[in-house]
């Protein structure tokens, strides 16, 4: 998913309206640019919806203002969502970032921030108890185009089985973005889109003792 992408369900703002609501809660046009790293061209056509905005960007502005990164999606739930907020709970985004294709990045438990997320769509949608939830970028292009550089991963730890799908592996102190399809003979293949045609394969045991966490939504949920 290249945007920030909107949410379906019923009646709500659009999406280029939450974005000026957020945006007019900076004193100009030209500081929530600096903020999100991008220029004021880009941010107007957030507002008319001729472009989206990486997650990224649109969490460096949230965070900044307080407002909720689900209203901002789906448009549900209240705008203002400080970290204390009744009904939201702060995921923790952890400095660690992972790794898809070359070069890899040191595993550390510290927290560069928490963003807020509904404690109702975690429960009806991501369906994993908040405790568990982390936020992790991916960096690396490998596997491109499901999850891209720089996108931002909602990832439940504490597994106690792994199932197909995208994972975050500890491999030797360092967080790498693969994914797992089970083989014929019951082993578990890790791959990245690029050596998808090459997994290398381990024991479920195995497997499950490198594991770090599912990824249960980038921008989606998954």
């Amino acid at each position: 998913m290249e945007g920030f992408a909107d949410g379906g369900g019923s009646f709500r703002l659009p999406f280029g309206e939450r974005m000026r609501y957020l945006l007019d809660l900076f004193e100009s046009r030209p500081e929530a640019a600096k903020v999100a790293n991008v220029t004021p061209e880009h941010l107007a056509s957030y507002i008319s919806e001729k472009a989206k905005p990486r997650f990224a960007t649109v969490a460096r502005l949230a965070q900044a203002k307080g407002v909720s990164l689900e209203w901002l999606a789906t448009g549900e739930g209240r705008a203002r969502a400080g970290a204390v907020a009744d009904g939201f709970a702060a995921v923790p985004v952890l400095e660690a970032e992972s790794s898809s294709g070359p070069g890899s990045y040191p595993l550390a438990e510290d927290v560069r921030e928490h963003l807020a997320f509904s404690r109702a769509w975690l429960q009806y949608v991501i369906r994993v108890p908040e405790e568990r939830l982390v936020l992790v970028y991916n960096r690396g292009h490998d596997n491109e185009p499901a999850i891209l550089d720089g996108e931002a991963m909602l990832v439940a730890k504490g597994l106690d089985r792994i199932e197909d799908g995208w994972h975050v592996f500890d491999i030797s102190g360092r967080l790498m973005t693969m994914f797992v399809r089970y083989g014929l003979d019951g082993r578990v293949g890790l791959s990245t889109l690029r050596t998808e045609s090459k997994p290398e394969f381990f024991p479920v045991d195995g497997a499950l003792a490198k594991v770090f966490g599912r990824v249960r939504w980038r921008g989606r949920v998954v």
